[in-house]
């Protein structure tokens, strides 16, 4: 299966070799502006070399309760619409979760999600769909689009409407913020194993172990399934997402070889994970 670039987030920007993390030098003057929620979540941004970055979250159901939700990290270059760029990624097949993630996407298929314009601090969302959504389905989507919403304090209500009409159970007002909905982020985890491959290459010269959020990384080793490891640099990626590999016979890595992954990792927070892990490698294009 191949991937757009958009999908890549991880894998762009500068490297740094993969034992600056146990260093501790510094790096240049780029920024991260970090939202309150991003902060409560997954507590300091990374540093990043260059550029501005802007540090959100987007909130995804639990599988085992749909009225409540978890965040997921988002960085964003661009600060106009970034409700609109969030939910886009919410609502899109773009978004990687782990292969065991406790969370999941609501209402994905056949279901379009519009942001209107706010007036006296309420935003309006418009949810279009052909098909019937049932009602675990529907309480998990404004779950999750309420709360994405409400992390922006300008922000003191959101009205959805579902397929033009005002949607089931919520107030004159709109929906608000309900306390106790929103669950503690889980340890950090592995995403994927993938590739960047250039087009009409037979084979990727970078590949890459993605993390769900930023992390430091304390222990990394990539290697067939086979036993032998991948030779190679290593680096970690932007907003130290991932753990890039650049291997010296990048031919042997085919796309859907199994490869697997030892890690031990810890995130802004302090929650500390670590694992093994086996995927195929993923195909992503420039």
């Amino acid at each position: 299966m191949r991937y757009s670039v958009t999908l890549a987030v991880v894998l762009m920007g500068l490297l740094i070799p993969l034992g600056w993390q146990q260093q501790g030098e510094a790096r240049a003057a780029g920024s991260v502006e970090a939202d309150q929620a991003y902060l409560d979540n997954f507590g300091p941004p990374p540093a990043v070399e260059t550029g501005r970055a802007l540090a959100r979250v987007g909130y995804l159901p639990l599988r085992s309760d749909p009225s409540r939700v978890s965040a997921l990290p988002f960085f964003l270059y661009d600060e106009k619409n970034q409700l609109r760029q969030i939910i886009g990624r919410l609502n899109g097949k773009d978004l990687i979760l782990p292969p065991d993630s406790p969370l999941y996407q609501p209402a994905l298929d056949g279901v379009s999600i519009g942001v209107g314009a706010e007036s006296a601090a309420v935003v309006t969302l418009t949810v279009t769909t052909e098909r019937v959504l049932p009602r675990e389905e529907q309480t998990a989507l404004f779950a999750m689009l309420t709360e994405t919403a409400m992390q922006f304090p300008e922000l003191s209500a959101v009205r959805i409407l579902l397929n033009g009409k005002p949607a089931a159970g919520m107030p004159p007002e709109g929906f608000r913020h309900v306390p106790g909905r929103i669950v503690p982020v889980q340890p950090p985890t592995v995403l994927l194993i993938g590739g960047m491959w250039e087009p009409g290459a037979a084979y990727s010269t970078e590949l890459s172990v993605s993390f769900d959020r930023p992390v430091k990384v304390r222990h990394f080793a990539l290697f067939k399934v086979n036993g032998e490891k991948v030779a190679g640099e290593y680096f970690t990626s932007a907003f130290d997402m991932a753990v890039v590999v650049h291997p010296e016979h990048p031919r042997a890595y085919p796309e859907g070889t199994l490869l697997r992954a030892e890690w031990e990792i810890i995130d802004a927070k302090g929650r500390a994970n670590h694992g093994v892990t086996e995927l195929p490698l993923q195909r992503f294009e420039h």
